[in-house]
């Protein structure tokens, strides 16, 4: 089964969590500075290639007092 990706996007940075193959935990993977639209674009793309990701989810931003 492929993995899901799920990204907390920032302005500045996105948080990149990784299911597991059986796609019941979820496992930080890393922080990603910002650089450009089409740079994270290809970070991101890279990301799928590499782990066979099947979907990627994306957070819905929040400030910090909800």
């Amino acid at each position: 089964m492929a993995r899901i990706v799920a990204l907390d996007v920032g302005d500045r940075r996105i948080g990149i969590a990784i299911s597991d193959e059986t796609r019941l935990i979820a496992i930080p993977h890393s922080v990603y500075e910002r650089v450009g639209y089409k740079p994270d674009t290809l970070h991101m793309q890279r990301i799928a290639a590499e782990l066979d990701v099947e979907a990627f989810i994306i957070g819905l931003p929040l400030n910090m007092d909800g």
